[in-house]
């Protein structure tokens, strides 16, 4: 509950999460090469977007 007493829960179906994803992926690729540019030891990035590249385009969710 907010301080309003309201539940601020916003309920998704699997398309419109897959859009999110989808949007959110996008936005990390753009700024991903600096982070790999300072520490280019961390894969974790990368994975992560790899990964919800897989999602967004029709696999099922999972927990990497």
């Amino acid at each position: 509950m907010d301080s309003a007493g309201e539940d601020p829960t916003i309920e998704l179906n699997m398309e419109e999460l897959r859009v999110v994803a989808r949007y959110s992926v996008e936005s990390a690729e753009e700024v991903l090469p600096l982070f790999e540019q300072g520490h280019p030891e961390d894969r974790r990035p990368r994975a992560a977007v790899e990964a919800a590249w897989v999602f967004a385009n029709g696999a099922s969710r999972t927990q990497l």
